[in-house]
């Protein structure tokens, strides 16, 4: 089914044959079909039950991100715990590990090391914060607001008339006229500011 490739109804109608120009509304009125909603809910369980992702479990990794206590990747001392001696939440919420050695040179000019430095990059707290919020509704995403028109329908866009006019200015007067595509002039009276209608 096109539409779990992305979940967008649009492209899922565009990739099914539907023209760009309908898909919007096709992808909107498919989605509300009973069938196509049981089996679009059908095959979202199974991918879940297929990669063992689900909901629960993409809750409980951002959980690890956004609840991360940093202060549990570090042994009382200060160093750096290894990644296996890491709990598994603080190791979850870890994006990348560096490390690199530190050298100095001996008193016969031979570099030796010294020391190490890790760099810990963590994964995106922040980000983790606000899916989290979302999931509980703690935020209205506008970008994600559905609105609908009469009766679910989808929201058709106002229609917007344009009338191209053709406008000459009259040089002894100092008049502009105005002719439109239904064949009316209207006569605007520059100097005393009047408008006169004057029909064709």
């Amino acid at each position: 089914m096109e539409y779990l490739v992305d979940l967008n109804a649009s492209q899922a109608a565009i990739r099914a044959g539907y023209s760009a120009d309908t898909a919007g509304a096709i992808g909107f009125e498919n989605l509300k079909k009973p069938e196509i909603a049981k089996r679009v809910e059908a095959l979202q369980a199974e991918r879940s039950i297929r990669t063992s992702v689900t909901q629960d479990r993409t809750l409980r990794e951002l959980a690890r991100i956004a609840f991360l206590d940093i202060r549990k990747a570090f042994h009382p001392d200060g160093s750096l715990k290894l990644l296996e001696e890491m709990d598994e939440d603080t190791a979850a919420a870890i994006a990348a590990l560096e490390s690199e050695n530190v050298y100095a040179k001996d008193a016969k000019g031979k570099l030796t090391v010294t020391g190490r430095i890790f760099k810990i990059k963590l994964a995106n707290k922040l980000g983790a914060l606000e899916s989290i919020a979302r999931h509980l509704g703690m935020f209205v995403d506008k970008t994600t607001m559905e609105l609908t028109g009469k009766d679910g329908q989808p929201m058709l866009a106002p229609v917007i008339n344009v009338h191209f006019v053709q406008t000459r200015v009259d040089h002894e007067t100092g008049d502009r006229i105005n002719t439109y595509p239904d064949g009316r002039v209207e006569t605007i009276h520059m100097r005393q500011d009047r408008r006169l209608q004057v029909g064709s």
